[in-house]
């Protein structure tokens, strides 16, 4: 029975990474925790597609949510127009670009007492622009997990009730 629980679980991240190609920004591990390390892989096609095809170098401009943030940005590592070699994105070709942050709440300098919700950005090339950001111009997010087990249902899409013990089918 563990062997079916596994081959499960399987399957459910299989799907949750085929659902995240089409994104702006996708994480390493898929479900970022606080004080562990994630890469940002950010793809210049998605999104606003501000900085598709561009030559120089970018940055993220990045911050937290924290559940004293009141939904706000904060802890931002620095100044819009200040290219911190920290939040330099490396190019990965292909318009894609990675940011490893070692780890999140000493990255961003957020205090214990404080719990981090979800990243923030916004892409930029060294001058300030141009920029790139989510669909329709927005900002964009990413989670930030506790410790433990999360899984990611992205089938079926409208509310379905789960209990504990019982066995669905994907």
């Amino acid at each position: 029975m563990i062997g079916m629980k596994k081959l499960y679980l399987l399957i459910i991240l299989f799907f949750c990474q085929l659902s995240l190609l089409g994104q702006v920004v996708t994480t390493q591990p898929l479900f970022p925790v606080e004080g562990k390390q994630v890469v940002i892989t950010f793809d210049a096609t998605k999104g606003s597609g501000g900085l598709q095809n561009y030559t120089g170098d970018v940055y993220a401009h990045t911050g937290v949510i924290t559940d004293l943030s009141n939904g706000n940005w904060t802890y931002v590592k620095a100044d819009w127009n200040t290219n911190k070699p920290e939040c330099k994105m490396t190019s990965l070709g292909n318009n894609k670009y990675s940011l490893t942050i070692p780890d999140i709440r000493l990255f961003y300098g957020v205090p214990a007492n404080e719990k981090i919700l979800k990243l923030a950005f916004v892409f930029r090339g060294s001058t300030g622009s141009p920029e790139g950001k989510g669909d329709g111009g927005t900002d964009i997010f990413c989670p930030v997990y506790e410790s433990g087990l999360h899984v990611l249902f992205t089938n079926p899409e409208n509310d379905m009730l789960i209990t504990s013990c019982s066995e669905y089918s994907i």
